[in-house]
């Protein structure tokens, strides 16, 4: 089983103000001495160096680059997962999701189908699940509201 790690989950193990951070610290301790691979996405490196750099300083974010983050498989998001991940955020219509959680989901999908038989996500978020829910509901619904050609779309159009 792999286990997806999110921005939620690094902010929660580096800041130990965090509400979460007792059971992520013991989770995170018991995670790095398990077989479980551990991954997590280059979007969600870039937000959360964003955030811990922003609310905890340099320090905070070198801990994030040097200790945890060399203990993670960093699944780079391809042009592809990218426009998945757009076109589910914006089907979803929801302003508490990201494109960053649109796309981590887009890549758990894969591991479970091409990688893992079994994975699992771990966030104090219900993004993800979100996410799946709502492109799920509007799979076969008409494409609306969307511009005919975006700059650097595939063929033009999501």
């Amino acid at each position: 089983m792999a286990v997806f790690v999110d921005t939620a989950g690094f902010y929660a193990v580096l800041d130990s103000d965090d509400v979460h951070h007792p059971a992520a610290s013991e989770e995170w301790a018991s995670l790095l001495t398990s077989d479980e691979p551990l991954v997590t996405s280059n979007y969600v490196v870039v937000e959360s160096s964003a955030l811990v750099q922003r609310r905890m300083g340099m320090a905070a974010l070198r801990a994030l680059m040097e200790e945890a983050l060399p203990a993670i498989q960093v699944e780079w998001v391809s042009e592809a997962d990218h426009w998945t991940g757009l076109e589910a955020l914006l089907t979803a219509d929801r302003r508490g999701l990201s494109l960053v959680d649109c796309t981590s989901f887009q890549i758990m999908l894969v591991w479970i189908w091409i990688g893992s038989s079994r994975s699992t996500a771990t966030s104090t978020s219900r993004a993800f699940m979100s996410c799946l829910v709502h492109r799920s509901r509007t799979a076969s619904s008409p494409r609306r509201g969307r511009p005919r050609e975006m700059p650097h779309s595939p063929q033009g159009k999501l």
